[in-house]
């Protein structure tokens, strides 16, 4: 059974790996000229959506503790709403939010989704060897 210590860990490296993919893509598209070429101050304005992009997600992402209660862990569809559900909200109002730029929104938050993911996946995998080992309840 996993601790709200470790749900912290997830979330916490989930944000920063998925800012880190962001920030490198976001240098890559200012070498090649993609974005930012105006030479303003709001030049390097790209790199903190970026970072803010993610700590936001990681913000909505708390109700992965809801997977501490044996009810929602049980269930697969309750227990991917709690990892899911609040930060594609989040991804969706921002990206509406920025119409005409909506799509940088969502690939901002693409690296944060399947990072976390893979920590679904990991999760979901974990609680079915649990429930298969008889004598560890």
């Amino acid at each position: 059974m996993k601790t709200p210590t470790q749900y912290l860990i997830t979330i916490a490296v989930s944000a920063l790996l998925a800012s880190v993919l962001n920030l490198a893509a976001v240098f890559i598209l200012q070498q090649f000229g993609l974005i930012a070429t105006a030479d303003t101050d709001m030049k390097n304005l790209p790199y903190g959506f970026a970072v803010a992009f993610n700590l936001v997600l990681a913000l909505m992402s708390f109700p992965v503790f809801f997977n501490l209660t044996p009810r929602v862990k049980a269930n697969v569809f309750s227990s991917a709403a709690s990892f899911f559900l609040l930060p594609l909200l989040a991804m969706l109002s921002l990206s509406l939010a920025m119409e005409e730029d909506g799509w940088s929104a969502a690939l901002f938050c693409l690296p944060y989704f399947i990072i976390l993911l893979v920590f679904f996946i990991r999760s979901r995998r974990d609680i079915h060897q649990a429930s298969r080992q008889p004598g560890q309840r």
